[in-house]
């Protein structure tokens, strides 16, 4: 079975549930009726796979254009940074701390209000 177009989908499957109607409409028999069931569980299934698709394609557009947006936000930062020939400091150029600053990961320049001991000894 050769793949549809989206036109031709989407005639399809109007056309679908018609059949199915109509298949019902003229059934005489619970074979008939079985039949039709069947025709309109096909064209259900047709109808929840061709949103699903139309979901996910939006969603594919929308990422799409959020990382063109993003990599256009990332040149132009790149430009202005260039244009005013920003650098990152090296080490060497860096000012030197501040004497008894706290420096990352340093334990003991915490509040000692905020340490579990401090708030149990708080406690009533």
């Amino acid at each position: 079975m050769a793949a549809l177009t989206k036109a031709e989908f989407s005639a399809s499957l109007p056309s679908l549930v018609r059949d199915a109607a109509a298949r019902l409409a003229s059934a005489e028999t619970s074979a008939e009726v079985l039949d039709a069931r069947l025709m309109a569980t096909a064209a259900y299934d047709a109808a929840k796979s061709a949103a699903r698709i139309a979901t996910a394609k939006r969603a594919h557009d929308e990422i799409i254009v959020a990382v063109y947006k993003a990599q256009a936000d990332t040149a132009a930062i790149a430009r202005v940074l260039a244009a005013l020939e920003i650098h990152p400091p090296s080490p060497s150029e860096r000012p030197p701390a501040r004497p008894g600053a706290p420096t990352l990961g340093d334990a003991s320049a915490a509040s000692p209000s905020a340490s579990p001991s401090a708030i149990a000894s708080e406690a009533p």
